[in-house]
């Protein structure tokens, strides 16, 4: 009878060991290991490039409806494929306005369209996008500020571009576009540490009042051609603002046109005379 037991015990181990089971699995798995790595891993030197966006191949013809655009969903569709607009997060998307312009540099007329897709990640603020375009539909370029706008700086020759931008959070700044030989130069010089700001919304140890500073063009140095000047006020603390210990600061600050570059430089360096409210910039 112990020997029948016994005899039926080594029967039950035998046909239930773990190993045996886990050592078919793994055979198993091994025949078809070879395939599965082929199709999921490149060949040696290959890869996957990524996707490229804000390019153009072919003009953009359906710029040609200016001044009215007849059917908005399929112009902006138009839009998207020809400039290859990256439209993932782009749920809703209107274009703000559809101008044709003439600006400093340039005899030429430019189509220039404000693109918004009200919405997205912080990186992508202010979530709209400005194209130029040439008459034949050629981009020109692709711009990404908060408002962009036609500024007179000389009383007899024409408009710059006047754009202002800022990160999500709010910090912000102007830049001046001229056309330069068939592309668009940016010709405002910001400050050292990018320090002060002619736009901040930021509320952390300082802010601007207004932001957004206000501007004038004036010939500050006497020398015949007009300078861009900012005016405001920096409210500061070395604690948290909205406090008791708030100060503020009223501010000018200067750029000055140089003929010979065409740009607009700081006159004094701005970083270093309100370091005591930024702190050390550079």
């Amino acid at each position: 009878m112990i020997r029948f037991l016994g005899a039926m015990l080594y029967l039950l181990l035998v046909n239930s060991n773990p190993y045996k089971e886990l050592s078919s699995i793994i055979t198993r798995q091994q025949s078809i290991a070879p395939a599965d790595t082929a199709s999921a891993t490149p060949a040696t030197g290959s890869y996957t490039p990524e996707p490229v966006y804000d390019y153009q191949s072919v003009p953009f013809t359906a710029i040609k409806q200016y001044p009215l655009i007849k059917d908005s969903a399929a112009f902006i569709k138009a839009l998207q494929e020809n400039c290859h607009i990256y439209t993932l997060h782009h749920h809703r998307v209107t274009i703000n306005y559809f101008k044709k312009v003439k600006f400093y540099g340039s005899d030429l007329f430019y189509y220039l369209l404000e693109y918004d897709f009200h919405d997205g990640s912080n990186a992508s603020f202010p979530w709209k996008d400005q194209y130029l375009f040439t008459i034949s539909g050629k981009l020109v370029t692709r711009l990404r500020t908060m408002r962009l706008s036609l500024l007179r700086i000389f009383p007899d020759a024409k408009p710059f571009l006047f754009g202002v931008s800022a990160t999500a959070k709010g910090n912000g700044w102007h830049e001046i576009y001229r056309i330069n030989k068939d592309t668009v130069e940016q010709l405002m010089e910001q400050f050292r540490g990018n320090r002060p700001l002619t736009y901040d919304g930021y509320d952390d140890n300082d802010i601007n009042s207004p932001f957004e500073f206000a501007h004038t063009c004036t010939d500050q140095n006497l020398d015949g051609y007009n300078d861009i000047v900012f005016t405001g006020t920096i409210r500061y603390s070395s604690v948290d603002m909205s406090s008791i210990y708030d100060k503020s600061r009223k501010v000018k600050l200067t750029f000055l046109y140089h003929p010979e570059t065409g740009h607009f430089v700081p006159m004094e360096d701005y970083s270093k005379k309100y370091a005591y409210i930024y702190g050390e910039t550079w």
